[in-house]
């Protein structure tokens, strides 16, 4: 009878003691929730759809919009936004908690970096999250320089907190953007032309054989025709007094028409071509806007998948100008024009700019977001670069606007 009777007060105490626990874990959890910097967010992550970043007391706004067409931003027209980063930030505010209970004399927000007005480094960044119907909000300060952290603060309340995340999260449009607006794999590159006009400044080919023609005179090139084959080494004849033998390997980038008595400037200087749509970035992008592009330089780059890739450029006022064009290996494209006399391609003033229509404009809503599919052609991949025109460095203008003598050594005797 003793034994039944303990046994049972056993299992009674072993209820009680397992309820609880269970009360204290749910004590715990509701505490973790009320210490997040935005409590219930974590439940509503899922449901986001907006984010707004807004500079208090200035005119400075920044809006990432989803859509059915993914993250982009408003003020770039509907660019899309650098996932990744977009990712970082929403992990970062959905996982922060508030560590330490700070000064609530507002006297001190400016220092903070929490103040509505005042200088630059003083005033907040306002942070609104939208979930639905739900918004999720905070000011931004500065970050802690004893501790890891940022302050923040809530509007309307005058409470500082140390919160134990970091954010990016900048009002500048372009801290939101990939500026990589192409990246090529060098190796699949088959042939790369430069034009300027109607004129092809500069020519490289990797694979199989072709014949060029040229006829007239320089001071590198005497009357007559040559052939010049792009597999193995290859020997170069113009009618005159004289033979060039050049020595090249299967697979390499080939200068074509390239002057008989001329030198490169150095052994891979011809096999860099090949490189100048790799990790192609930009400082800033815009809609595109046909009335800008009345001429305009063509590097055109073709693959082995028969796709090939026009890069458009212009100087326009202080600004250089790219606008890619992506052609399908269905598409026919004219071949280049070697009729001219070579010495065009040594010109030292570049041919006028092409003065063709350009394409059509672009449409009233652009797609949001490059697809990120290796998978996926190239014109597929990168379907909607034709609706955006973007600024380029001095130098990646210099590298898609060469002429042939840019690949030669200077002569000597000029």
């Amino acid at each position: 009878m003793n034994l039944r009777l303990t046994l049972l007060l056993l299992a009674i105490l072993s209820l009680v003691l397992l309820s609880q626990l269970l009360t204290l874990d749910e004590l715990n959890d509701s505490d973790d929730e009320a210490a997040a910097l935005l409590p219930g967010l974590a439940v509503a992550r899922n449901e986001v759809d907006r984010v707004l970043v807004t500079r208090l007391g200035k005119e400075e706004v920044l809006s990432i919009i989803m859509d059915a067409q993914g993250w982009h931003l408003k003020e770039k027209s509907g660019y899309p936004v650098n996932f990744t980063s977009l990712v970082e930030f929403l992990d970062a505010v959905t996982e922060a908690r508030l560590t330490e209970q700070k000064t609530s004399k507002a006297s001190f927000h400016p220092q903070l970096g929490l103040a509505e007005s005042g200088e630059a480094d003083e005033i907040g960044t306002q942070i609104d999250i939208q979930a639905g119907n739900k918004t999720f909000t905070f000011i931004k300060g500065i970050e802690s320089s004893s501790q890891t952290g940022t302050f923040i603060r809530y509007p309307e309340e005058t409470q500082v907190w140390l919160a134990n995340r970091t954010f990016n999260a900048s009002v500048d449009p372009l801290d939101w953007i990939d500026p990589i607006v192409i990246n090529l794999d060098a190796e699949r590159v088959v042939r790369v032309e430069m034009i300027q006009g109607d004129k092809v400044q500069l020519a490289a080919a990797r694979e199989g054989s072709f014949t060029q023609t040229a006829e007239g005179s320089s001071d590198h090139l005497a009357e007559g025709s040559f052939t010049q084959t792009a597999e193995g080494s290859f020997t170069q004849t113009a009618e005159g007094s004289f033979t060039q033998t050049a020595e090249g390997s299967h697979g390499d980038l080939i200068l074509l028409n390239q002057p008989p008595g001329t030198e490169l400037k150095y052994p891979t200087i011809v096999s860099s071509l090949a490189r100048i749509l790799v990790n192609l970035r930009f400082e800033d992008v815009s809609l595109y806007d046909p009335n800008q592009w009345p001429e305009y330089g063509i590097a055109r780059v073709e693959l082995d998948s028969g796709e090939s890739i026009e890069a458009r450029t212009r100087h326009l006022d202080d600004k250089f100008l790219l606008h890619l064009q992506i052609n399908s290996s269905d598409t026919e494209e004219p071949s280049a024009d070697w009729s001219q006399e070579p010495s065009a391609g040594l010109s030292q003033e570049p041919s006028a700019s092409l003065s063709q229509e350009p394409s059509a404009g672009l449409s009233q809503e652009p797609s949001a977001g490059l697809s990120q599919e290796p998978s996926a052609g190239l014109s597929q991949k990168h379907a909607d670069l034709k609706n955006w025109q973007f600024e380029i460095s001095e130098f990646v203008f210099k590298e898609l606007n060469k002429t042939i003598r840019d690949m030669l050594k200077e002569d000597a005797s000029d």
